[in-house]
């Protein structure tokens, strides 16, 4: 999963991306993918965490009849909770208070079955769409080289990222599998 997002962050032109950094020097926390927006006024610092949960453990059974994301949405509050000290106090950073630097946190959440939670939604339209700015910023300046608009190249990383993600839970379900023996 962290692979496959890595390059997502790198397709879509963001900046000092980093896996797996350190969250704080005091403890051995750690964001799954770090990456910076620093093309405007602001620079924009996205912390990001995965985290896979199976909708058919009896943990989730009886939420997830009522609601399909019951289990994602159940697994993303979890992981939040675990990074509030870590981002309070990153938000307490003087280029933070002063408005120069924004702190983003967002759980990239994922069933085994291989649905989509809503921050994991997020992270790729969020991507998609820094990715279709660049590029129209860019065609400002000069024509296209491959004929393709910014909303194609954004339409195919939003494709591309689904299908990695897809594949990356297919992989893990295989190690799982072969671990069990079957």
């Amino acid at each position: 999963m962290k692979k496959a997002r890595a390059l997502t962050a790198a397709d879509a032109g963001y900046g000092d991306i980093k896996v797996e950094p350190r969250t704080s020097n005091l403890d051995q926390r750690r964001a799954d993918i770090f990456f910076v927006d620093a093309r405007g006024m602001k620079t924009f610092h996205h912390y990001t965490d995965d985290v896979v949960s199976h909708p058919h453990s009896p943990a989730h059974h009886l939420g997830e009849r009522s609601d399909p994301y019951h289990a994602m949405g159940k697994s993303e509050t979890k992981k939040a909770g675990s990074y509030r000290t870590q981002l309070l106090q990153a938000k307490s950073h003087p280029a933070v208070t002063a408005g120069v630097r924004v702190i983003i946190y967002r759980t990239c959440a994922f069933t085994s079955l291989g649905e989509l939670g809503k921050g994991t939604v997020k992270f790729v339209n969020g991507a998609a769409g820094f990715l279709k700015k660049r590029l129209v910023d860019e065609h400002e300046r000069r024509p296209p080289l491959d004929g393709q608009t910014p909303q194609q190249h954004s339409a195919k990383l939003r494709f591309l990222t689904r299908a990695r993600l897809q594949a990356a839970i297919l992989a893990g379900n295989g190690l799982i599998a072969v671990t069990a023996g079957l």
